[in-house]
């Protein structure tokens, strides 16, 4: 896709040595493409399908989710902290307080109150349905044998049902529709959206889509698992295999560059020192190297043809591996040169 301009690849330039996690997951094919049409279930693999929701893609057949996101970890679970996890395992969150009796009388209190509302706004609803008239009375004489048996409430069962999805970016919806093929993008309306059509909705969602993909679908032909970087203050992380074996070892900043005159084309983009210093220390607390990714815009390249997806093959990556200078550890490296 994009010729490679970088002053020495991340293979060259010894990033820092992953960390294993201990974990028994077994690694699954790195893409969601079908290889000998099978998967290892025995399940034909066919095109996925997802709706573009503003700045994003969701995805909500459960086996699709399970998919896309055990082959190559794509997307991320909307109630989950990564992959997309069980509905009739979900339920809210208990709020925090001190452990004093009388904030845990009032904490039973507030939650009996809740459930009570909760339970006599349904009744409410069966009402209505059922054409009857609401009042104190059979509010309050209503039983389980009244009411129709989908509406009885069970222990075990949650208090807010939700349904679980799978929200892919931008970036990972395009590299999945028009990088791979194995993904169907509908609009609201439920129409086939094609892939200038979809490039179009991207563009007009995020600002800096065409660095940000440019990026992504580098970073991703490099054989690396690419995912958000927002925790650390930078665009994405990448990983080894994925976050269930891997921690990243590398966190990837990204802007748009004049392939001339390497001067920053988006004034957005432009980092200061101070910034950078700051992003550099985060990321050297948690052992991940920094790397800087240029993305070169030729100036062959005008308005009109980035309004098309085929004007990827003619941008550039750039990388630049920063890293702090540090005077004890160099003047040791000269010494042993000397010796």
């Amino acid at each position: 896709m994009a010729r490679d301009e970088a002053r020495g690849t991340m293979e060259e330039q010894a990033l820092h040595k992953p960390h294993r996690k201990r974990t028994s997951a077994p690694l699954a094919a790195p893409f969601p493409i079908p290889i000998q049409s099978l998967d290892e279930d025995g399940v034909a693999l066919g095109p996925f399908e997802g709706q573009l929701v503003e700045n994003a893609v969701w995805i909500t057949e459960k086996r699709d989710m399970d998919s896309l996101y055990r082959r190559g970890f794509f997307g991320k679970g909307m109630l989950s902290r990564s992959g997309p996890g069980r509905d009739d395992q979900l339920r809210l969150p208990k709020r925090r307080t001190s452990r004093r009796p009388e904030n845990e009388a009032k904490e039973l209190e507030e939650d009996v109150t809740t459930r009570n509302r909760v339970r006599r706004k349904r009744r409410r609803e069966w009402f209505a349905e059922a054409g009857l008239e609401t009042t104190a009375q059979n509010e309050t004489e209503i039983t389980a044998d009244t009411l129709p048996t989908d509406a009885v409430e069970s222990d075990d069962s949650p208090l807010y049902p939700v349904k679980e999805y799978l929200q892919l970016s931008l970036c990972e919806a395009v590299f999945l529709s028009y990088g791979l093929g194995c993904l169907i993008v509908r609009d609201s309306e439920g129409r086939v959206l094609s892939s200038a059509r979809l490039w179009t909705s991207c563009r007009a969602n995020q600002t800096d889509f065409i660095a940000s993909y440019v990026a992504y679908h580098y970073l991703r032909s490099k054989g690396w698992v690419v995912r958000s970087g927002e925790k650390y203050g930078v665009e994405y992380l990448i990983y080894k295999h994925g976050p269930p074996y891997y921690h990243s070892n590398a966190a990837i900043l990204v802007r748009m560059t004049d392939a001339a005159t390497e001067e920053a084309i988006d004034s957005t983009s432009a980092f200061t020192w101070q910034y950078l210093a700051g992003v550099h220390r985060i990321n050297a607390a948690v052992s991940k190297d920094l790397i800087l990714l240029h993305v070169l815009k030729p100036a062959d390249v005008n308005e009109e043809a980035m309004s098309r997806p085929d004007c990827l093959h003619r941008f550039g990556v750039q990388e630049i591996a920063l890293r702090r200078w540090i005077p004890d550890r160099v003047r040791e490296f000269k010494e042993d040169e000397e010796e």
